[in-house]
């Protein structure tokens, strides 16, 4: 079974479904796989490591990782696996038969190695938490009380803001609207590099941003960010 959770806009995992699938696949004796593309590991401090999972109690038998482990210099993606699983492998072929080209790939491996280098010799993963919490409260005091805004969310330096045309309902706006263009548009236009994404609810319905700002993102930057993504919402709206 694989989770991931980049298309939903960050929706967070309900308390305890995560351990519901896990027990659901062992009981058939399946894997269970999460899914952190997206960051590769420390968009917040819990994150790195043993993942976002053991918020949640489980322990999957493989997760697979990417972007952020080679900090955006260099594609790269990995996938780690269970004591379980590995020792199978090892104990049989003792090779791990795949058909990829660039599997192995020396020069993404030393650049996987100095990011994680970078992020441990600086305490970077200390930093996302503080300024996640920074980044946080900062969305929330400029869109808590958005008529547009249905829900602010994430962990970390993780965060989505889900747009709704009737903040009550929860209704969203009509797809014909290309809403999450426009605020990607106007947020590029202000000097904002963001990820709004639409089809959120059912692959039509739906818009959200995708915030992801780098471990090294200072105060200032933080208030630049909201700053100008509320220019490119309000704008948006307005087009």
């Amino acid at each position: 079974m694989l989770v991931g959770n980049g298309n939903g806009g960050f929706c967070r995992q309900t308390c305890g479904r995560c351990g519901e699938r896990e027990d659901a696949t062992d009981s058939f004796g399946g894997g269970y796989d999460e899914d952190y593309f997206g960051d590769g590991g420390g968009e917040d401090e819990e994150d790195f490591g043993a993942c976002a999972c053991t918020e949640d109690g489980v322990a999957p038998d493989m997760i697979t990782i990417a972007k952020g482990l080679g900090a955006g210099y260099q594609p790269i993606g990995a996938l780690l696996t269970s004591a379980a699983i590995y020792d199978a492998i090892a104990a049989g072929t003792g090779f791990f038969q795949h058909g990829h080209t660039y599997m192995g790939h020396a020069l993404a491996a030393t650049a996987a190695n100095a990011v994680l280098g970078e992020i441990l010799d600086r305490d970077l993963l200390s930093h996302v938490t503080t300024q996640g919490d920074k980044l946080d409260a900062a969305l929330k005091a400029q869109f808590g009380d958005h008529d547009n805004i249905g829900d602010i969310r994430g962990r970390g330096l993780f965060r989505g803001i889900e747009l709704v045309a009737d903040r009550s309902t929860k209704a969203p706006f009509d797809p014909s609207r290309g809403l999450a263009a426009r605020i990607k548009k106007e947020a590029f236009a202000a000097g904002l590099i963001c990820y709004p994404m639409s089809g959120t609810i059912d692959g039509q319905y739906g818009d959200h941003v995708l915030l992801a700002p780098p471990f090294i993102i200072e105060d200032a930057q933080i208030d630049e960010l909201v700053s100008k993504l509320s220019t490119a919402i309000d704008k948006a709206l307005a087009a």
